[in-house]
C-alpha cells in the first residue's frame, strides 16, 4: 500500500489565512474520525464542481494525496494523520460535532483571522443567494443578496457577534437539531466585503455571486449618485436663473432724472436701483423722492423721467372750499412738494376719502 505524505504540522497552530479558512472550511463540512489514541484520519466530500477546492488543500498540505470520485460522483478526500487529526481536535473540530460544536476561542483563532476562518465556514456550511423581492409600500423589486449560515446555535451566536447584529437565530426548518440565520440588506455589505478582503482562498461560485451583488449595488449607487448631480444642477440653474431675473428686474425700471437743488439736470440713470448703487442708498429712498414722499436724497432732487407717468404724475386741478378754480398742477407730486404733504393725501382727497387737503379741493384734470 502506497504510502502518501503531508505536513503533518500544518494544523499545529492558527497564524495564517489560508489556515483559518481551512479550519473553519472543516468546522463546517470536514469529518475528523478517532478510532484510537493512534488513529486518526479526516474525511471531506464535496460536489464534484468544487473539487478544485480539495486539489488546492491537497497543495497547502504539501501533500501528494489524490483526490478521488466515490460512486455517487462526489469528490472526495482522506488524510491519514494521526498529528492533523489530534491538533483538529484540540481547535474544536472534533468528531461527531454536528451538534455540539462550538464558536472558536481567541487563543484557537486570533482575532486577525476570525474573518478568514468564518469565510472558510461560510464556504462549507453556508450560502449566498441572490433575488429580486417586491418590498412593501414599493413598485418596484429590489434586487436582494443573502447570506445564511446553518450550524449549532454557539456557532451562529460567534457569527451573529462578528456581524454586529442582533438577529434572532432560528431553528432549521430542514433539521430540526441545527440552527440557521441569515444577513440580507445594505448595511451588512461592509461586513461580508471584510469576509473576502485581501483573501487568497474561497470558494469561486459563492464569491461570483457575491461580486454580481457587489457590482448591481456599485451601479445601483453610481446611478443614484448621477441623479443627485443632475438634481443639484438643475436647482443651481434654477438659483442661478432667478439671481438673473432680479439682476434683470432691477435694470428695468423707470428712468430717473438727477437734479441738484437749483434743479439743474445732472444725469438720466436707467433706474432707482442703479443710482443707488452708485450713491449707496437705497432705491426706495429715490422712488419717494420721485413720487413727493420725500424732497431730496443723497442732497440731489430726483424725478421720473417724463413719458413714464403713473397715477401720481397724472395732471390735477386745484380748488379752494367754495368750488373756484385756484391753479393746474403738471402732477399730484408737484403739488405735493409745494404743500410739504404726502402725495397720497392729495390722491385721497381727489378720490373722495378726504373731503379737502391743505384746505384744499383736488380732482383730476
Amino acid at each position: 500500500m502506497k504510502r502518501y505524505t503531508q505536513d503533518d504540522t500544518y494544523f499545529q497552530k492558527i497564524d495564517t489565512e489560508r489556515k483559518a479558512y481551512w479550519l473553519g472550511f472543516l468546522y463546517a463540512d470536514g469529518c475528523v474520525h478517532d478510532y484510537s489514541e493512534n488513529q486518526n484520519y479526516v474525511h471531506i466530500h464535496l460536489h464534484p464542481n468544487d473539487r478544485y477546492l480539495l486539489e488546492t488543500f491537497v497543495k497547502d498540505l504539501k501533500s501528494d494525496r489524490i483526490v478521488r470520485t466515490d460512486n455517487r460522483g462526489y469528490a472526495v478526500l482522506v488524510v491519514n494523520s494521526n498529528k492533523i487529526g489530534k491538533d483538529l481536535i484540540k481547535l474544536g473540530c472534533v468528531p461527531r460535532k454536528s451538534n455540539i460544536l462550538k464558536f472558536p476561542t481567541d487563543d484557537i483563532v486570533p482575532r486577525s483571522l476570525i474573518k478568514d476562518f468564518i469565510r472558510g465556514y461560510m464556504d462549507g456550511d453556508g450560502c449566498i443567494s441572490t433575488y429580486m423581492k417586491l418590498k412593501k409600500g414599493r413598485n418596484i423589486p429590489s434586487f436582494i443578496c443573502e447570506i445564511k449560515f446553518i450550524g449549532t446555535y454557539d456557532m451562529l451566536d460567534g457569527i451573529n457577534r462578528y456581524f454586529k447584529s442582533e438577529k434572532k437565530i432560528l431553528i432549521n426548518r430542514h433539521s430540526p437539531t441545527t440552527y440557521q440565520i441569515s444577513f440580507a440588506g445594505r448595511k451588512y455589505r461592509d461586513i461580508v466585503d471584510s469576509l473576502y478582503e485581501d483573501a487568497t482562498i474561497y470558494m469561486t461560485r459563492k464569491k461570483e455571486k457575491w461580486d454580481g451583488f457587489v457590482t448591481y449595488m456599485n451601479n445601483k449607487d453610481a446611478e443614484r449618485e448621477e441623479k443627485l448631480i443632475r438634481k443639484s444642477i438643475a436647482i443651481e440653474k434654477v438659483v442661478t436663473n432667478r439671481k438673473k431675473d432680479i439682476v434683470e428686474k432691477r435694470k428695468v425700471g423707470k428712468e430717473v432724472e438727477q437734479y441738484d437743488l437749483n434743479d439743474n439736470l445732472i444725469k438720466i440713470w436707467e433706474n432707482a436701483s442703479m443710482a443707488a448703487e452708485y450713491y449707496k442708498t437705497t432705491s426706495k429712498a429715490i422712488r419717494k423722492v420721485c413720487t413727493g414722499e420725500l424732497k431730496t436724497c443723497c442732497n440731489f432732487k430726483w424725478k421720473y423721467t417724463e413719458g413714464r407717468i403713473d397715477k401720481k404724475s397724472k395732471e390735477i386741478n386745484q380748488y379752494d372750499i367754495n368750488r373756484n378754480f385756484i391753479r393746474a398742477w403738471a402732477s399730484v407730486r408737484e403739488a405735493a412738494i409745494y404743500y410739504n404733504v404726502t402725495f397720497q393725501a392729495i390722491q385721497r382727497a381727489i378720490y373722495g376719502k378726504y373731503k379737502s387737503c391743505c384746505g384744499f379741493i383736488w380732482t383730476n384734470k
